[in-house]
């Protein structure tokens, strides 16, 4: 997958105006050993598919404009973050990926705290300034950091609703990416609240697998599966990558 682009001040490795983005694909090589991990997130070169939605995100950071991930149990954003995450490093940008599931999620002290390395109190607006201060310092280089946020679902009930009123006023001054199961704004209808980010973040879906790409998962298996196990895979998991 190529990108290219036109202006020079974006990134330092550009070229007359150029910046080449490249995600390659693992070449087949037929198994003898189980090559499908379910539970860890696929890591290049292992993860495929998605390349649309690895422009959008791409667009969105040289921008300067945050994004919401929505996609189903185990459709693979946790992969996408952590695929995001390294592409973003190789150009020199600075990210942090923390997951609501994590200890970090546990309150907003331990979230700044992961975030930036930096002792942050637990009350949401203490946090919020120790945050915002690590954000000034480091957009100093020009680019804002980008924060990438899995499972965010479970942090929207725990944390106080000015935590992220204060996130949202950060905008700009940050890039988020928040990954969660469900559109925002329903999980804040079962709070009777109205999400601090309605209308901030543009929304993108994480859906089922391109064709080509499950196919190359299936191949995968060759030299290991039976004569009709690709065939069992194809009707019985189709393009869902879990």
């Amino acid at each position: 997958m190529k990108r290219r682009h036109d202006d020079n001040s974006l990134y330092q490795d550009s070229r007359n105006g150029r910046l080449t983005w490249e995600i390659h694909a693992a070449p087949f090589t037929p198994v003898t050993t189980d090559p499908y991990d379910p539970w860890d997130p696929a890591t290049p070169p292992q993860l495929v598919g998605r390349q649309n939605l690895f422009l959008r995100l791409e667009a969105a950071l040289e921008e300067g404009r945050s994004l919401s991930i929505v996609g189903d149990w185990r459709m693979g954003k946790t992969s996408v973050l952590r695929f995001w995450e390294q592409l973003a490093k190789e150009r020199g940008r600075d990210v942090r990926w923390v997951s609501g599931e994590g200890p970090e999620g546990v309150s907003h002290g331990a979230f700044v705290t992961a975030i930036t390395g930096l002792s942050a109190p637990d009350d949401p607006d203490g946090a919020a300034d120790v945050l915002t201060r690590w954000a000034d310092e480091v957009g100093r280089s020009g680019f804002p950091p980008l924060i990438l946020v899995d499972e965010v679902d479970g942090l929207l009930p725990r944390f106080e609703h000015r935590f992220f009123e204060r996130l949202r006023g950060m905008l700009g001054r940050i890039v988020l990416v928040l990954a969660s199961r469900r559109e925002f704004g329903y999980i804040y209808q079962e709070l009777d609240r109205t999400s601090p980010f309605h209308n901030r973040l543009k929304l993108q879906w994480l859906g089922l697998l391109e064709p080509e790409a499950a196919e190359v998962l299936i191949r995968r298996g060759e030299g290991l599966l039976g004569p009709g196990d690709a065939d069992r895979m194809r009707q019985w998991a189709g393009r869902h990558p879990f």
